[in-house]
């Protein structure tokens, strides 16, 4: 496993961060080349520090470029991933997201390299509840030598303002061009679906809620 990980930031509280940063950090697999943080939004004269990013500006959600408050091509998403997944490939690792928003339990780094396999790229199931997405994108590992084909399929796909072209869809597209044998899916995990299963013995979950944190908290199962 040779892999940076990375990650965005927007608006997210100190305590937030500080729950993240210990406890997924703590439950890795092996070590990663790099921590890569991207930050949007940043304060231009903040801290500065190793691996962390800050650009003042924010391109913004993709709703934002769906309601027109935003002029441009491509989300903050997107547009960070491009960026990390560019840097992964100077480094020469393989790109492991987390999204700033989710925390993942158990041997969750392994269980993600298995899926993947002998694959180029794996990512979550579609969705069969809300919000009924095609994929989930909280988590995903993208192989090294897949990183140039993926950024520039990826960016020929044209602009996520378009209700038939959001990030998760161009995911979708991306399986549907090159087949299952080279894009994988997650056979674990939660996204934004509910319920979560705290059972599960790998697991990963986005925009948890103050009463699962309480629960995850009285289940031992956070590290922070």
């Amino acid at each position: 496993m040779n892999y940076i990980l990375g990650t965005g930031r927007f608006n997210v509280s100190r305590e937030w961060e500080r729950i993240w940063r210990q406890h997924n950090l703590s439950n890795l697999t092996g070590r990663p080349n790099a921590v890569v943080k991207l930050e949007v939004g940043a304060n231009p004269n903040g801290p500065i520090d190793v691996n962390r990013i800050c650009v003042p500006g924010n391109l913004g959600h993709v709703g934002d470029l769906l309601n027109k408050s935003k002029p441009h091509d491509f989300c903050g998403w997107s547009a960070g991933v491009i960026a990390l997944a560019m840097i992964a490939y100077s480094g020469e690792a393989d790109l492991l997201y987390l999204e700033q928003d989710a925390l993942a339990f158990g041997p969750w780094v392994s269980q993600v390299y298995k899926d993947l396999g002998d694959g180029d790229m794996v990512f979550g199931r579609k969705m069969t509840s809300p919000p009924f997405m095609a994929c989930g994108q909280s988590l995903f590992l993208i192989r090294h030598r897949f990183i140039p084909e993926f950024v520039s399929r990826y960016l020929a796909m044209g602009p996520d303002g378009d209700p038939a072209n959001l990030p998760e869809t161009k995911f979708q597209k991306l399986e549907d061009a090159l087949g299952t044998a080279r894009i994988r899916r997650l056979s674990f995990g939660y996204d934004r679906e509910r319920p979560i299963n705290f059972s599960d013995p790998v697991f990963y979950a986005q925009k948890l809620t103050p009463d699962e944190l309480r629960e995850l908290s009285g289940k031992n199962l956070l590290s922070a």
